[in-house]
């Protein structure tokens, strides 16, 4: 097909993630870029580069001809203009089409045995990391793929967030803060029981939240992370009244309000949360930019950034020659 000009390379490449696509949005995105969404978009570009590049060389070329309008140098270098900041907003969308072509990263952080494992076990619906009360179980990356409203997920479990000597726990943690850095979507999980009993102890909430969070986990939240306060069903009746306030000072603290108590053993508040994510996940990549054609893979990103340096620099030249023309006749 493409060698008889049937399909360019962007609509082969949208078959190709068609036929590999796990989920819904996978597979819209993938009919759009296979029914010609990219290819227009490009050639749409290409055309405008040839139209312009037209004009410059007809005044090169006939110059002095009395059909060629004034101004035409003008009009190229603000049609270039517009052309570069169409590219630079495509290439600037926080790599959207990538993302929901290979999955969004979602990663699991917070202190050890806060019960990360156990969030991750629930959502996946089997044992995919080992639980253990014993400290810094978790020490490599452990990722499961979920589809969750449509939306390839790729969450993973990371190792507890804490000073420690073990070097096998440390080279853990400094993968955790790698995948931390570069996570589209951070789960912060954080013990119900041991938050309250620190609340008990101090008296402050605000104390006893620093006293048991660490640098290394405060340094790595936002204000787009999502907050688990986790083993709601060992929390005792007259202790549960402290939960809204306590939400609401975490809010405050890190200024979210993306926080939800739950219960892994029970399952308690995992569908209000479910429900969060995604909300949270479609504010990152909603309905607009569902109709819009998006970069999906990175040979496009490239070459098209690889495109927008040449024609800036062609139109620095342009303007470079125009001026030095310009110096001979005194103007």
């Amino acid at each position: 097909a493409f060698d008889n000009d049937k399909l360019d390379l962007t609509e082969i490449e949208g078959i190709a993630d068609l036929i590999n696509a796990e989920t819904e949005i996978q597979r819209r995105q993938a009919l759009r870029q296979a029914q010609g969404s990219l290819h227009n978009l490009y050639e749409t570009w290409r055309q405008q580069l040839i139209e312009n590049m037209a004009l410059v060389e007809a005044v090169i070329d006939f110059g002095e001809d009395e059909n060629i309008e004034d101004g035409v140098l003008d009009r190229v270098r603000h049609n270039i203009q517009k052309l570069v900041k169409i590219m630079s907003d495509h290439i600037n969308d926080n790599r959207r089409g990538e993302i929901l072509r290979d999955g969004i990263y979602v990663t699991i952080m917070g202190p050890p045995n806060a019960g990360k494992s156990s969030f991750l076990n629930y959502l996946a619906q089997r044992q995919a990391a080992i639980v253990s009360p014993i400290p810094g179980t978790t020490r490599d990356i452990v990722d499961v793929c979920l589809n969750i409203g449509g939306y390839p997920i790729v969450i993973g479990d990371t190792a507890g967030l804490r000073k420690t000597e073990d070097a096998i726990e440390i080279e853990g943690i400094k993968r955790a803060k790698d995948r931390i850095m570069t996570a589209d979507i951070k789960i912060c999980i954080l013990s119900l029981p041991e938050i309250l009993n620190k609340i008990e102890k101090e008296k402050n909430f605000n104390m006893s939240f620093k006293a048991i969070d660490e640098p290394i986990i405060k340094n790595s939240i936002d204000k787009d992370t999502l907050f688990i306060l986790n083993k709601k069903d060992i929390v005792s009746n007259n202790e549960m009244m402290i939960i809204p306030q306590l939400k609401q000072d975490i809010c405050e603290l890190f200024g979210t309000n993306l926080a939800w108590e739950v219960s892994c053993v029970t399952g308690e508040g995992m569908q209000e949360f479910l429900t969060g994510l995604l909300d949270s996940i479609k504010d990152k990549f909603d309905s607009t930019f569902m109709q819009t054609a998006l970069i999906t893979q990175s040979r496009h990103r490239q070459l098209v950034s690889e495109y927008i340096e040449d024609v800036v620099l062609a139109a620095e030249e342009l303007r470079y020659a125009v001026n030095c023309v310009g110096k001979i006749i005194g103007k």
